[in-house]
């Protein structure tokens, strides 16, 4: 269930605003389930946080994310094979 501390209203306009502007990339499918109420897996949470986080992917040619002290960035879906690496 999507928490209840947004309220309605702006959970819609956010909801229309990702699926008129929002990068169609990994991550905007699971976030969009998720506004609309749908259960979603770990690994689809994961993706759309991180599509949320990278601000919807705006800037289609710098996937790679920086933010090295997340928690996340290990499941991170859009890495280049040298962060890939190193995290080994």
């Amino acid at each position: 269930m999507v928490s209840k501390s947004i309220p309605r209203e702006r959970k819609s306009e956010f909801l229309t605003m990702l699926e008129k502007y929002g990068s169609r990339f990994q991550g905007r499918g699971e976030l969009i389930q998720f506004l609309k109420g749908f259960r979603i897996t770990r690994n689809e949470a994961i993706k759309a946080k991180c599509y949320d986080c990278m601000g919807f992917y705006d800037q289609a040619n710098d996937k790679n994310c920086r933010n090295f002290t997340c928690p996340l960035y290990p499941y991170m879906p859009y890495r280049n094979a040298t962060d890939k690496q190193a995290l080994e």
